[in-house]
């Protein structure tokens, strides 16, 4: 069995979505991931997509490279989280999580700014990687309020 990791990315959209195709979006791939055993979250605001993937290593690193090649979006920062000893969203095979609900957390600002100003070269990896599985920590003891939020 391969190992349990966590990914974190932020990309550019291509196109404008609507909130009815991003929730589409979102459905199609907590589908998809079901079937590989990824759980994670998908947020989006003002054309930009942040989005945490966990599972077994060989899944994740599949799942990302079919993120990569979507034509819709274009990935501009990706961060390894590493090793993980537990999965941080255990029954969110996909979850999008709108602006108002990470408003309502008052998560929204520091997710945002965390995936986009996080670079590795700067910060180093181990720094980068503590400072993004800090918010998602964070958005995970928050998992059930989020879900009565719907």
């Amino acid at each position: 069995m391969s190992d349990l990791v966590a990914v974190a990315y932020s990309s550019v959209a291509c196109r404008s979505f609507s909130e009815a195709e991003l929730f589409e979006l979102s459905q199609q791939a907590a589908a998809r991931n079901l079937l590989l055993e990824v759980t994670g979250y998908l947020h989006f605001k003002a054309g930009t997509f942040f989005q945490y993937l966990e599972g077994q290593s060989g899944s994740v690193a599949d799942l990302m490279e079919s993120i990569r090649r979507d034509p819709r979006h274009k990935v501009v920062n990706e961060v390894d989280l590493g090793l993980l000893t537990e999965r941080a969203f255990p029954s969110w095979s996909m979850r999008y999580l709108p602006q108002h609900q990470l408003v309502e957390l008052s998560l929204d600002v520091v997710a945002e700014h965390i995936i986009t100003n996080t670079d590795t070269r700067i910060y180093g990896v181990a720094r980068s990687r503590e400072r993004i599985l800090s918010i998602i920590r964070k958005i995970s003891q928050f998992r059930t309020r989020i879900d009565s939020l719907r």
